[in-house]
Order: C-alpha cells, then structure tokens, then sequence
C-alpha cells in the first residue's frame, strides 16, 4: 500500500513551520503549515519510495481498510492474491492493538505482548542468582544440575 504521507499525515519543520508531505519527502514543500490549504492538497497516494516507520506503518496497517471503503472488490482480489501478506496483516494489527496504539504515554503490556512471544524463545528462564530473564533462545538454555 502506498503512502499517506501528504495526504493524512505531514512533517511540520519545526525550524521554518514548512510542511513537507514527510520527511524523506523535504524537496516538497508545501508552505507554511499555517497557510496549507487542504483542498489543495491532492488525495492521492502513490509514494512507495522508503520504508521509514512514520508514515508508512500506518499506510500499511491500514491500506485493507480503506480499501475496503473504496474498492471493495479489489480488496477481495488483493486476499485471494496475495493470502500471506494478509496473514501477516492480521498479526501486525493484533500486535497494534496489544501495544496500545503505540501509545507512548502508557508502559506496555507484557500479558498482553506474551502471546506474540515465538517458540524460538523461553518465556521466562530462571537463572540462579539473576533472577527472571525473558527471551532467551531455547538452543541456550542449559539443564539446571542440582
């Protein structure tokens, strides 16, 4: 899913108060926040040029979604074609919802992040004279001898 950046998310340059569709996008300039006219501003998303976390993790989190009040059908075709990114999709819109939206004014959740932990790791191994320790590969865990 392209990018929303420039159409439902800016970057405001805090130095100048220009508005830029993204950061990676600073040869853009839209003007002075204070003077950016909206209707002017084109609806349509057609960057795929980075993968910086900013703006494109909510275009792809939620890219299904608006396809799916825009162009239902083509969603529909989009799930048959490509099952595995929608398996994916799923689990990263699970995994949104159990970090809080990324809410950095919360401490996460570790009940509710246990359940995205893999079985690659223990989830919790007790180490004599360390306490609790989380995520450590199963391969290095050693049998206690007491």
């Amino acid at each position: 899913y392209p990018c929303r950046g420039g159409v439902d998310f800016f970057f405001i340059d805090s130095k100048d108060g220009n508005t830029y569709p993204c950061g990676y996008r600073g040869n853009e300039n839209l003007g002075k926040f204070q003077d950016l006219d909206m209707n002017a501003v084109s609806s349509e998303c057609t960057c795929t040029s980075c993968d910086w976390e900013c703006f494109r993790d909510p275009s792809e989190l939620f890219g299904p979604l608006t396809q799916a009040i825009y162009d239902p059908a083509g969603l529909t075709r989009k799930i048959f074609r490509e099952r595995p990114f929608f398996s994916y999709w799923l689990s990263d819109l699970k995994y949104y919802f159990a970090c809080d939206y990324f809410d950095g004014r919360r401490p996460l959740s570790r009940e509710k992040l246990d359940k995205f932990s893999r079985n690659l790791f223990s989830p919790v191994f007790e180490e004599p004279g360390h306490g609790k320790t989380y995520g450590i590969p199963k391969n290095e865990i050693k049998e206690q001898r007491t």
